[in-house]
């Protein structure tokens, strides 16, 4: 099961719109993507064999996507796909197939050496999570739509309206630009969004010494919350 992806003229106004909301509007949008697809797996594929097969193969959502189920309620979607994982790890538990588990497709958490090369002590066994995949597919076209016409007056100003791109969606951005002119007009706006946001968070913090406490906090009393929404995205994004 896969979304079908909106075509990079209607991206280009999804964009837009996003710019005007909280937050990221590359997270805005992939946040959406990822929700759209869960909710038609719940609701219209959750008795589709193909789409079954490949959350098994995957050996379920990762630990974010799994959760958000329990977020949208979806109680029986969960069981009837969760029980096929449950069913089929069991299974190969049984013939004793160790951490080649589902074809050598995908392994359960047992330590391996290119994990601890990595530095870490266990492999994910969720790397080919199907709603990631859906995330990352999202993350490319409308970062690739924004890098398109970031040197553009509606783009630009539309930009300058937003919070700015998160440090994941940046350091993406930076990653697949393919025209240095793109890139620098996307460093120079994404600068002036960060100045603005240090300014609040100075006079933020400015209004907490004990010698300016009788000022009223005024807009810059969430700044600290749009400051973490920029360093990490939005809840759910990673």
């Amino acid at each position: 099961m896969r979304r079908r992806e909106p075509d990079k003229h209607t991206a280009y106004f999804d964009l837009l719109e996003a710019c005007r909301q909280d937050g990221c509007p590359v997270c805005t949008l992939t946040l959406a993507a990822v929700a759209h697809y869960l909710d038609a797996i719940i609701y219209e594929s959750v008795n589709d064999p193909a789409t079954r097969l490949e959350l098994v193969a995957a050996m379920g959502y990762c630990n974010a996507h799994s959760w958000k189920l329990r977020d949208m309620g979806a109680a029986l979607g969960a069981t009837i796909m969760y029980r096929d994982v449950v069913r089929q790890t069991a299974n190969a538990l049984e013939r004793r197939e160790g951490p080649r588990l589902f074809s050598g497709r995908r392994r359960m958490g047992w330590l391996r050496a290119g994990a601890r090369a990595r530095g870490r002590d266990f492999a994910d066994p969720h790397t080919g999570c199907p709603a990631c995949h859906i995330r990352e597919h999202a993350e490319l076209l409308y970062l690739q739509v924004l890098l398109e016409h970031v040197g553009e007056t509606e783009t630009a100003n539309a930009f300058r309206g937003s919070a700015g791109l998160c440090l994941v969606h940046l350091d993406k951005a930076t990653a697949i630009a393919r025209k240095r002119a793109a890139l620098k007009s996307l460093f120079k706006l994404e600068g002036e969004l960060l100045r603005a946001l240090d300014a609040e968070l100075s006079e933020f913090a400015r209004k907490h010494d004990y010698r300016f406490r009788g000022e009223k906090i005024g807009a810059e009393g969430d700044a600290w919350i749009r400051a973490i929404g920029l360093v990490a995205g939005k809840p759910g994004i990673r």
